[in-house]
């Protein structure tokens, strides 16, 4: 969701943006495939690393249209993402949580 906040206001074309939601969604689908398979107690390492994947690759798509930070505001001032940022982290701790639940069940 940040990814995608941050490639808006960066100006990222729609075919840039769409990647940036394919590759979120292919993340969290590919989460819930190693939760169900590993089990809840072998999740968390590939679980995370996935993340990192899918950041990097994000960020490999919004980096020609920001090579500068890429946490920009609208238009050209720096703003904080601290509200997004705590909103996605609250978000995919809450999502963890869920596939946890849902694993143990």
């Amino acid at each position: 969701m940040i990814a995608l906040i941050n490639a808006a206001r960066l100006g990222v074309s729609v075919r840039g943006r769409a990647i940036v939601v394919c590759l979120g969604l292919t993340g969290v689908i590919l989460s819930v495939v190693v939760a169900v398979n590993l089990g809840v107690e072998a999740y968390h390492w590939p679980s995370r690393l996935i993340a990192m994947v899918v950041n990097i690759a994000q960020v490999g798509v919004q980096r020609p249209y920001g090579p500068d930070p890429l946490l920009l505001s609208r238009g050209g001032d720096r703003a904080p993402m601290w509200i997004p940022g705590a909103v996605a982290v609250i978000g995919g701790l809450l999502f963890d949580g869920v596939v946890e639940l849902w694993i143990r069940a």
